[in-house]
């Protein structure tokens, strides 16, 4: 029982020390930001070009009304 308790505080005093899965960790929370940005950027160029589609019928309106 004492042999598996020192195994045992063994594990905890090496578990605690190593920092080798801290990089996975930031690798996770950099891709989910680089995911965030991502869909950002797509949301906005759907904004845009949804604005100049709406500009280029408004104009087309327009020129038409003046013939």
């Amino acid at each position: 029982m004492k042999r598996i308790a020192s195994k045992t505080t063994a594990f905890k005093r090496h578990f605690s020390k190593d920092e080798g899965g801290a990089i996975t960790a930031l690798n996770l929370s950099f891709v989910v930001v680089m995911a965030i940005l991502g869909g950002v950027a797509i949301d906005v160029s759907s904004l845009i070009q949804a604005r100049t589609q709406l500009q280029v019928a408004a104009d087309t309106a327009a020129h038409a009304a003046l013939y």
